[in-house]
């Protein structure tokens, strides 16, 4: 899951998954950009932007569309108790792994 944040005349895309996405939000621009020493892109394809991962990732990336919103946090309480709660969940099958990265690369203890 990731946001799309609005500050000012900025957006940007702030991943806030559990995987190993860049840890820093990242401008909503086209091309490639670095972060924690990886080199990630987005790139704009007729309403949506698509994110590809770096080398080695545990994804290869996702498709953000900016044809949908949300009106609030209540909009995700289905999928939520979904993916924590649904035994055929991806989460409930094949686990979920933490780990968290400063930005100056260095990965944190959980």
């Amino acid at each position: 899951m990731v946001l799309l944040v609005h500050l000012g005349p900025c957006s940007y895309i702030a991943d806030v998954g559990l995987g190993d996405g860049p840890p820093v939000p990242m401008p909503l621009e086209t091309g490639p950009f670095t972060q924690a020493g990886k080199e990630y892109r987005l790139q704009a394809r007729r309403g949506e932007w698509r994110f590809t991962h770096h080398a080695g990732a545990s994804f290869p990336g996702f498709t953000v569309s900016l044809r949908t919103a949300c009106a609030g946090a209540h909009e995700f309480a289905a999928y939520h108790a979904f993916y924590w709660s649904d035994p055929a969940s991806t989460y409930r099958v094949s686990g979920v792994v933490l780990q968290r990265v400063r930005p100056d690369g260095e990965a944190v203890s959980l």
